[in-house]
């Protein structure tokens, strides 16, 4: 034993040797040093009775684990590894996180200590989980223990599948990331403690060593009840104001749901979510009929303001001399035609909640000015009134325009372009969530069956058609055809039913096709999707307008179907018919 203490005491790390019975047989100067133990007091004692006791180290040392554990001095990196038999006993080692954790920026600026990262690892939001290589829990934040209803001293030290295992969840994507070595995202259930049955969205990241294995997995939970709430709004929150309603401007009733099931609107959603609770200014991007409305209305809906007002207001709808009067209101007498007592502006309507300015990149630029001066001053002057009235309204702003652009075209003012920016939030276009689009059609049969007293379904080709189709005009493109459907259709949808422009998704082109290579390309896309729609050579011929003898020809040239009838693999002979 002599020859294993003094090889032990040449390694520059805090170390002890530990037996079955987790008593302490031998430990070196620089683990007594981090314990605050004078020399040789620890010897022969029981490690329970020392501050890197962990409840998860009873009965543990026939086996290796590794765990974060704060004591006195600073939070540690406790690690056990047993040796072989026939040796009895184990080394442990302590290694100060700061050793491990060190984190300096391109500009070569002090290190962030451990104790901050600590700090912000804490007080995340997100629940937050690191294990090692082997999938060993090594630190949880309180949120974690909050979304989970498990604690930190159940879990720390131990493995995730061994979690799984005993049915305290279904499954854990820190297994799943050490399996495929990429960022993974699933979706879990807690099935036991008192959270039992929350759904929980995982996402876990790797880190690799300079070996290129995975060193470290970085986890992060989210309660997806918080995406329930953002589908299913509360209906029950009605506005009514006191003055008749105002043209072109909406309150808060009854408000489409929206249908998050892609990670893209999971993302926008999840930010909706978190500037909620502020009084930040938001600003909505994205293409026409995204849903931008939808998604600003959703944030009033989480926000503190939900049961105070929520007015919109479509800019593009009024003219720019009917605008001012229209937000800031006017006093008796403002001008020729004011009614009598005057007006309340929308500004005012609002006041205490929400204002949408819809389509602003319509704005004219001496009202840009104006409204610039509300964001800033928190205050509204009526037309034709010298005396200011304090405003506590959450401005929010929504287009389709590039506003940066048009600052840089001066046909925006730059600085009610930063004020409005705060936080902007694009909202996807529809082809970048094709998860959403079957939802989305069931939710439109569903309204528009019940408006018109119908029972329309989709089948599964119709619906496969309209999953691939690019959707240029998004949710609203898709809405709308939808009620064309359920008004015109027949009580099953066909792809014989769907306008000609739907019956076939959109034809990919080869970069370096000549115009009739391009030509051939399409018209072959067009017969190979449309051959697979319809039975016969008649249909094909009268759903693309031309005759059954030259689709029949053009069939058999692109060998999409022979003579019998018998559809050929999907290639073209080189000569034109």
């Amino acid at each position: 034993m002599e020859i294993y203490k003094k090889c032990l005491s040449t390694i520059k790390c805090s170390l002890a040797v530990v037996d079955r019975d987790g008593v302490i047989l031998y430990c070196n100067s620089g683990f007594e040093q981090e314990l605050s133990e004078e020399q040789g007091a620890l010897v022969g004692r029981d490690i329970q009775g020392t501050p890197v006791y962990n409840t998860q180290m009873a009965g543990s040392f026939t086996e290796e684990w590794v765990y974060m554990q704060e004591m006195p001095k600073d939070f540690y990196v406790i690690h056990y590894m047993p040796f072989d038999i026939p040796l009895d006993f184990g080394l442990l080692t302590i290694t100060p996180s700061d050793i491990l954790i060190k984190s300096q920026n391109k500009a070569g600026s002090e290190p962030m200590i451990p104790k901050e990262l600590q700090s912000i690892f804490e007080l995340s939001f997100d629940g937050l989980f690191i294990t090692d290589g082997q999938g060993r829990i090594l630190m949880v934040n309180s949120s974690w223990e909050k979304l989970t209803g498990f604690s930190r001293d159940d879990v720390l030290g131990r493995r995730a599948n061994d979690l799984v295992a005993e049915g305290k969840y279904t499954q854990s994507v820190a297994e799943l990331v050490l399996k495929t070595g990429q960022t993974e995202t699933i979706q879990l259930e807690i099935t036991d403690g008192e959270r039992t049955k929350q759904k929980i969205l995982a996402t876990g990241v790797p880190i690799f060593d300079a070996n290129g294995k995975v060193w470290r997995v970085v986890a992060n939970i989210r309660d997806m009840e918080m995406f329930s709430q953002i589908n299913s709004l509360d209906r029950k929150q009605r506005f009514k104001s006191e003055e008749s309603p105002q043209p072109h401007a909406e309150s808060s009733v009854d408000k489409p749901e929206v249908i998050v099931k892609s990670q893209a609107m999971q993302h926008t959603m999840d930010m909706i979510a978190r500037v909620a609770k502020t009084d930040a200014t938001v600003l909505f991007s994205g293409e026409t009929g995204v849903g931008k409305d939808v998604a600003a209305h959703m944030l009033h809906s989480l926000s503190d303001r939900s049961h105070r007002p929520y007015i919109q207001l479509n800019c593009a709808a009024i003219p720019g001399p009917l605008l001012e009067s229209e937000l800031f209101g006017y006093v008796s007498g403002a001008f020729t035609g004011a009614k009598r007592g005057g007006k309340m502006g929308l500004f005012e309507v609002a006041q205490g909640g929400t204002l949408l300015l819809d389509e602003i990149g319509e704005l004219p630029l001496e009202l840009q000015a104006k409204i610039l001066r509300v964001l800033q001053n928190k205050e509204v002057f009526k037309v034709g009134s010298s005396k200011a009235k304090a405003l506590d309204v959450r401005i929010i702003a929504a287009t389709n325009r590039d506003l940066k652009r048009m600052v840089g075209e001066k046909q925006f003012r730059a600085d009610l372009y930063f004020r409005l920016c705060v936080m902007n939030i694009v909202v996807p276009p529809l082809r970048e969530r094709k998860e959403e689009i079957p939802y989305l059609i069931s939710h439109f049969l569903k309204v528009f069956n019940n408006k018109y007293g119908r029972s329309v379904a989709l089948d599964e080709r119709a619906l496969s058609l309209l999953v691939q189709n690019e959707w240029v005009g998004n949710v609203r493109e898709l809405k709308n055809l939808v009620e064309r459907l359920v008004i015109m259709g027949d009580s099953v949808i066909t792809p014989e039913h769907l306008p000609l422009e739907y019956q076939w998704s959109t034809v990919k082109l080869s970069t370096s096709s000549s115009l009739r290579q391009a030509k051939d390309e399409v018209e072959y896309e067009i017969l190979r999707q449309v051959a697979g729609i319809y039975p016969s050579t008649r249909k094909i011929a009268k759903a693309l307008g031309v005759s059954q003898s030259t689709i029949i020809r053009k069939l058999k040239y692109y060998q999409i179907m022979g003579e019998n009838g018998r559809r050929y693999a999907q290639t073209k002979k080189e000569e034109k018919p």
